[in-house]
């Protein structure tokens, strides 16, 4: 079977020139994108050990800080859905006491 004109695969498993492209040329850039990028990351990295501040460590920073972010994300979007199914029963939550927080005197 010869490969298909309409970018489609010709039944063998293989696909003609035009589907392979639309597939193969993204991801092409997208892999020297991620180069790019990778090298840029070690630049950065690279400059802040010479700064005298610990790689490792920075990435860690970066990492715990974006988890917050997500989990705050997904918190956002459970209060949403649970005020949301709430509402559809007629029951309007009160807001959360908020705990007083108690001023430290500074001892002299």
């Amino acid at each position: 079977m010869a490969a298909t004109t309409n970018g489609h695969s010709n039944g063998n498993g293989t696909s003609d020139g035009g589907e392979l492209a639309h597939f193969v040329n993204p991801l092409t850039t997208l892999e020297e994108d991620a180069r790019e990028f990778a090298r840029s990351r070690r630049e950065l990295l690279n400059a802040a050990a010479d700064a005298g501040l610990h790689p490792q460590a920075l990435c860690e920073v970066v990492k715990l800080r974006l988890q917050t972010r997500r989990q705050a994300e997904k918190r956002e979007q459970y209060r949403e859905k649970l005020d949301e199914y709430l509402a559809a029963l007629g029951v309007h939550a009160d807001p959360p006491a908020q705990p007083e927080r108690r001023q430290r005197v500074a001892r002299a």
